[in-house]
């Protein structure tokens, strides 16, 4: 294996897809994340209301870099669990995944709690430590976007570096603590997905933005950026929390 191929097994075993490998000198860092941004237009000053303010064109630099606002998200009532890899992942009859046949987990419902749950199930589902039979049919027929197939060859590149290593492939050394819903509406879905996993001196925090889209009757993870999950994923304080909707007690 070359060393560049080996250092990008080691960078993504971060969040979800290994997370273990989040640093204290990475959590003391800054990495940027993809953010949803609201654009809005501006409202327009009514004629008699014409003042200097009102005219002035918004600063877009200012608009790009505006942290979205939350929105209300309230867990099932009917939350029940599912241990898959080793991570606990909430589950609802009513918000889904209704289908977890063969391990795989579809049909959720068409709601906020429907976008966070596939969110959540898809992302871990497609971690190569779920197994082949799951993360290659999750990856084939539940992640969208352009980068879905860069998705798939980083998945597999895993694979392929941990067995070569000797790594354990069938445990995710992480836990999902909260999310937080950035946007919403019946076609798309945008939110923070807060995870810790244990390193040598703590415990590890960071976020990731995962996106999920409403396409044939069902939720699909958009694939990250170049198929990299550190792209979209940022080192947080502890404090982070009290900015999340937290996982319901077990």
């Amino acid at each position: 294996m070359n060393r560049g191929r080996h250092r990008k097994h080691n960078r993504r075993t971060a969040t979800i897809v290994l997370l273990v490998a989040i640093t204290v000198a990475m959590i003391a860092g800054t990495i940027a994340v993809a953010c949803m941004s609201r654009n809005q237009e501006p409202e327009p000053p009514r004629r008699n209301q014409a003042t200097a303010e009102a005219e002035a064109e918004p600063d877009p630099e200012q608009e790009q870099t505006q942290e979205p606002e939350p929105r209300e998200f309230r867990w099932p009532t009917d939350l029940g669990w599912e241990r898959v890899a080793g991570i606990d992942l909430p589950v609802s009859a009513s918000d889904g995944p209704r289908n977890r046949n063969l391990g795989l987990a579809k049909e959720y419902g068409h709601t906020p709690a429907g976008a966070v749950l596939a969110a959540l199930h898809l992302i871990v589902r497609t971690s190569y430590q779920v197994g082949a039979a799951v993360w290659e049919p999750t990856l084939r027929d539940q992640v969208v976007g352009p980068d879905a197939a860069a998705y798939t060859a980083e998945v597999r590149a895993d694979h392929k570096a941990a067995l070569q290593k000797g790594e354990p492939a069938d445990r995710i050394y992480a836990a999902i603590v909260g999310v937080r819903l950035d946007a919403y509406s019946a076609e798309a879905a945008s939110m923070r997905v807060l995870i810790e996993a244990p390193t040598g001196t703590g415990t590890a925090r960071a976020a990731a933005l995962a996106q999920v889209a409403w396409s044939d009757n069902d939720w699909r993870l958009v694939a990250p950026p170049r198929g990299d999950w550190s792209t979209v994923r940022t080192p947080v304080p502890a404090d982070a929390a009290a900015d999340y909707t937290p996982l319901p007690a077990r």
